[in-house]
């Protein structure tokens, strides 16, 4: 969070659409409208320097991995 400078909002919608994997799970589970969410994703993207939400997660998963050395993607498809 702090290497890519994600503001506390970011950081929830960050973490929420990587656990629940879509704009609309994330919106119902942080009570924000789906436009607020698509409105921070835009932000993370551009931070991340990524163009999509599936590079984003692939993004995340690696950091995840380097940090603990857990595949936390492979954990999710079980």
């Amino acid at each position: 969070e702090l290497l890519y400078r994600l503001t506390p909002a970011e950081s929830r919608v960050c973490e929420a659409i990587f656990r629940l994997g879509s704009v609309d799970a994330t919106a119902n589970a942080l009570c924000l409208t789906r436009n607020t969410v698509r409105s921070h994703l835009k932000s993370i993207y551009a931070k991340f320097g990524v163009a999509s939400q599936g590079q984003l997660m692939q993004r995340l998963a690696n950091s995840l991995r380097l940090v603990d050395g857990s595949d936390p993607a492979r954990e999710r498809r079980q």
